[in-house]
């Protein structure tokens, strides 16, 4: 049986890492989608199990690969334990000392598939930023997998270089509406960001076995 995983929100994750005892200092923030599941097919927890199952028993990892996934409609899963290293890439890693942090995001991102945007796109912008904020990372510690691998992951039509620049990160709406974030959410959500989020955010499948 897997073990529990369980869901947060951005002010729930944002506390997760101002309380965690972290012995492990992280280095950099690694970017990851998932491919398979892709929007279609995510069942949100049922979906973040499976791949608990296929990381675990199929590629015999210690555990599932990510620290952190964030599904379609913008919600966090927790995922491998914060001061146990990444299965991110080969050779990037790190170790109980220090490293990256890596998060999936799922849906396959790839020309004509799905769209990175709305809840899932806002929530991806605030985790990167919390987490280089809470570790003083420069905006080059976000690292694509793309760039440490051959993978086209996180998606061909996410570009870093247009879309992740901190001007653009800090233009962030959260007033958009949306089919997935009801009207009082998205007040909250809005609210605790104008609170928290800093002007100037951070800029922003092969793996190792782990």
């Amino acid at each position: 049986m897997p073990r529990p995983f369980h869901s947060l929100q951005i002010q729930d994750f944002q506390q997760l890492l101002a309380k965690f005892p972290f012995a492990r200092t992280i280095t950099e923030v690694h970017m990851h989608h998932t491919w398979i599941p892709d929007h279609d097919s995510d069942r949100g927890l049922a979906s973040v199990e499976a791949m608990w199952r296929y990381h675990t028993q199929t590629l015999r990892w210690s555990d599932i690969a990510q620290h952190l996934t964030i599904d379609k409609q913008g919600t966090l899963w927790t995922g491998r334990n914060l001061n146990v290293p990444p299965a991110s890439a080969g050779g990037f890693n790190g170790n109980r000392q220090a490293g990256p942090f890596m998060f999936e995001m799922i849906g396959n991102f790839d020309h004509g598939h799905d769209l990175f945007e709305g809840d899932q796109r806002q929530a991806t912008l605030l985790v990167i930023a919390l987490v280089q904020r809470r570790f003083d990372l420069p905006p080059e510690a976000l690292r694509f997998h793309n760039e440490m691998s051959s993978k086209t992951c996180p998606g061909t039509t996410i570009d870093k270089r247009r879309s992740w620049t901190p001007s653009a990160l800090s233009t962030m709406r959260f007033t958009k509406r949306s089919k997935t974030m009801d009207r009082s959410r998205r007040r909250r959500l809005r609210s605790w960001a104008l609170k928290n989020v800093p002007s100037r955010l951070a800029q922003t499948h092969s793996r190792s076995p782990m």
